[in-house]
């Protein structure tokens, strides 16, 4: 799972804990974890982490900013 599909999913998660649910369940590959609305904050501080990570990854990995093109005649 992508850090931007967690994100997506800790957010649906939150949503459906603050619309009243009393439990939600995520899936990171081949563990399950289990929120409840008392670990919302919780839920929150995964959500902040996953979208730290997010920004760094978008940082550190910019396009280059030149190409360089070779080309020889042909005949």
């Amino acid at each position: 799972m992508s850090d931007a599909t967690l994100l997506l999913a800790i957010d649906a998660a939150i949503a459906e804990l603050v619309a009243g649910k009393r439990k939600v369940m995520l899936t990171f590959g081949d563990k399950s974890i289990q929120y409840g609305q008392t670990n919302l904050t919780d839920l929150r501080a995964l959500r902040d982490e996953t979208a730290a990570n997010i920004a760094i990854s978008a940082e550190t990995s910019t396009p280059p900013k030149y190409v360089l093109a070779r080309f020889r005649k042909g005949l």
